[in-house]
């Protein structure tokens, strides 16, 4: 994670710095996909969309998995960035017909060091889609401060049934131009991406390289920070 911020003159800390967010690939939500990490291209995922109505898939960590997911404290005296972003990778999919166009895309999630007046999160480099800033959401853990096991995409007007998981407040979502959150707090973003019909049927598909935040605290410094999370769209034919 890339990070770089312009700092006013010191102003006091608030409290202390909050517990470390760790993210591990706990819920995949794939409609009519498939999807594949670039580490591992030869997996089980070639399910055809055509067979009939996909539903959402879940995967579960295993004993191992969780066993290196717990957080790992901070050296006496550093203090904690003003925000973290935790999660992306590199993701192929591979788009069937019935594969939304209009998606919610939940990868990355986000941890607040200090208190934020305001903060928004973006894509980068995206090609052959577009991102609805507007209509990001971010949800919270039921616990506050709490670590966030939950990553995948599904159809933007099924992202609420999709999203329904012990670990997440769902009813406790906001619209993240409506967030300004305190110190320790978490969050799952859920980024609102349109995916372009003829860019998806090319050869280089639709894209973007990474997600990025940039935030302004309360004190007034402000600063971007960058996760990357390189993901290609293609149809099938095209992968």
């Amino acid at each position: 994670m890339k990070s770089t911020s312009a700092r006013p003159p010191a102003a006091p800390r608030r409290g202390s710095p909050g517990p470390r967010l760790a993210l591990v690939p706990a819920v995949v939500a794939l409609l009519s996909a498939t999807a594949c990490s670039s580490a591992d291209s030869s997996g089980d995922a070639s399910a055809d969309s055509s067979t009939g109505p996909a539903e959402p898939t879940t995967a579960v960590p295993t004993g191992e998995e969780s066993a290196t997911s717990s957080s790992t404290p901070e050296s006496a005296g550093t203090a904690a960035a003003p925000l973290e972003l935790s999660g992306g990778g590199t993701t192929e999919v591979c788009a069937g017909k019935r594969f939304p166009r209009d998606l919610a895309f939940f990868d990355v999630s986000w941890e607040a060091g200090t208190d934020l007046e305001f903060f928004e999160i973006r894509v980068d480099a995206p090609e052959g889609l577009r991102q609805v800033v507007a209509d990001t959401l971010t949800i919270p853990p039921r616990n506050f401060g709490g670590r966030i096991a939950v990553s995948g995409m599904t159809a933007w007007a099924e992202r609420e049934r999709t999203l329904r998981s012990p670990q997440l407040a769902l009813a406790g979502g906001t619209r993240l131009s409506e967030e300004s959150p305190i110190e320790g707090a978490t969050g799952l973003a859920v980024l609102r991406l349109k995916i372009d019909e003829d860019a998806l049927d090319s050869a280089s598909g639709a894209s973007f390289g990474s997600v990025s935040a940039t935030y302004r605290t309360v004190d007034g410094e402000t600063g971007t920070v960058s996760e990357p999370s390189e993901v290609v769209f293609r149809a099938k034919g095209r992968c």
